[in-house]
């Protein structure tokens, strides 16, 4: 699938492999765009445009702070399409605390990789961005 029909694309977007799909919600995966791989968030109705603006405002907010996020390549809407799309950098080598804790070799290491995720949950915090859905897998190491 290439989505050609996005508007404000300046080129297509190649979807590589899905990260995450939540139905009815958004898709997550990763893309080439313009020969660099990015990762692609797809919002869908219903509320996709509170979900995208709600996106782009805590990425704005956390580029702001002592917490590193990746850049914000591209996002685009346009009414009537039912969908909006942020295009973020794709980090290599970036993992998240989940794989860490799983790959963890002992009790101490996963305690570490806790207090890492909480001092960052503390970090957004302080910079106005609370987080709904709080797991490892949703906090990047890079």
């Amino acid at each position: 699938m290439i989505l050609q029909a996005i508007p404000n694309l300046i080129s297509p977007l190649i979807p590589l492999f899905i990260l995450r799909l939540l139905a009815g919600k958004r898709l997550v995966y990763t893309a080439d765009y313009l020969g660099e791989k990015v990762v692609a968030k797809i919002f869908f109705e219903p509320n996709y445009k509170r979900r995208w603006k709600r996106e782009l405002q805590g990425v704005m907010t956390i580029a702001k702070s002592d917490v590193n996020t990746p850049d914000v390549i591209a996002s685009f809407h346009e009414e009537g399409q039912g969908f909006a799309c942020v295009l973020f950098e794709y980090i290599d080598m970036a993992e998240t605390l989940g794989e860490r804790c799983k790959q963890a070799a002992d009790d101490k290491e996963k305690i570490e990789i806790f207090k890492q995720a909480l001092i960052t949950v503390a970090q957004l915090h302080d910079a106005g961005v609370y987080q709904k859905d709080i797991h490892l897998d949703n906090f990047l190491q890079f």
